[in-house]
């Protein structure tokens, strides 16, 4: 919002409460128990959920301004109209070149691609069909990350999940019930050549250790930025540490190798995607040097006692002064 827009809403409320009317404490009362009740549920996953209670805020921020412009003109009554509405113009336009700048920036990265489909082509130009894909992705439709097909063995997975909980009377998602079961049948009957063995995250929430994806036969990571910044901030890796130090340790894991980063720009909207690779011959090798020093536990250390012992320093160079 800008600044001064920023100022007028703190103004706003605070003369709201000092200077309480009916209207005012209706408007507050409703900002404050639809915060309340949205920052309660756990379905919460986008700041946008709070859309509904910016009309309350504006109409505050509205009688805010009418009442100071009313007291101005009161006190002021032989003030110069015209710069009065000179300076109102100036305040108007500072205040508006904030959203207006934003909105601006928001149309103009509308004129390319979104960063999905960016990703979605490059993906499929460069990482094989049939391949297992861990991706960042929602419950039961492919809403935020790269749209691209799963395959079969994928859909059949997910149709046999969901088949299960309706049996047994559980609601996967709000938007997987038994008539979406026809969905996923049409998604079976009409899969593309060019599709992968996906699993989603469920939006950062359900991962498993690097380990289980590498002996798992896991070929690709395709990781959001928002979500990886938002599952590894201090707040959620102190109630969620397992979650966090996935994320986290994607950065120094030696069998993953980011092969491509996906980044938004001016004409481009949309998350950040990083696509690792798992490095199959990096996993192959720890694993067997793991099961030798496990065989061999002494061998380790063993190792690094004769190398120190027959090293020995090499005598330094000298080398003659420059006249």
């Amino acid at each position: 919002m800008g600044v001064l827009i920023s100022l007028l809403t703190a103004a706003g409320l605070v003369g709201a409460i000092c200077k309480p009317s009916q209207s005012s404490n209706l408007l507050i009362l409703f900002i404050v128990f639809f915060y309340l009740i949205m920052g309660s549920t756990r379905n919460l996953v986008a700041p946008y959920y709070l859309i509904p209670a910016l009309p309350a805020l504006y109409l505050i921020i509205g009688r805010f301004v009418t009442n100071t412009l009313e007291v101005i003109e009161l006190k002021y009554k032989h003030i110069n109209p015209i710069c009065y509405n000179i300076t109102l113009i100036l305040f108007l336009s500072l205040s508006l070149f904030t959203p207006l700048h934003n909105l601006i920036n928001h149309e103009l990265s509308l004129m390319g691609k979104n960063t999905r489909y960016i990703a979605k082509d490059w993906i499929e130009h460069n990482i094989p069909s049939g391949v297992k894909i861990l991706m960042d992705s929602g419950k039961s439709i492919n809403s935020f990350a790269p749209p691209i097909a799963e395959n079969e063995i994928s859909l059949k997975r997910t149709i046999v999940n969901v088949q299960e909980n309706l049996k047994n009377g559980i609601i996967q998602h709000g938007m997987v019930d038994s008539n979406a079961l026809i969905y996923y049948e049409l998604l079976l009957k009409t899969v593309p050549a060019i599709s992968y063995d996906i699993t989603s995250t469920m939006f950062g929430l359900e991962v498993e250790s690097i380990d289980y994806y590498v002996d798992n036969n896991f070929g690709y990571f395709i990781i959001s930025d928002m979500i990886k910044k938002s599952r590894t901030s201090p707040f959620f890796h102190e109630a969620n540490p397992k979650i966090a130090n996935f994320y986290q340790q994607m950065n120094h894991d030696p069998r993953l190798e980011l092969i491509h980063t996906v980044r938004n720009s001016r004409v481009n909207r949309g998350d950040v995607f990083y696509i690792y690779k798992i490095n199959s011959s990096s996993s192959s090798l720890g694993k067997a040097v793991e099961q030798d020093l496990k065989q061999f536990p002494g061998a380790h250390s063993n190792i690094n006692d004769g190398m120190a012992a027959s090293w020995q320093p090499q005598a330094s160079l000298s080398v003659p002064a420059c006249q």
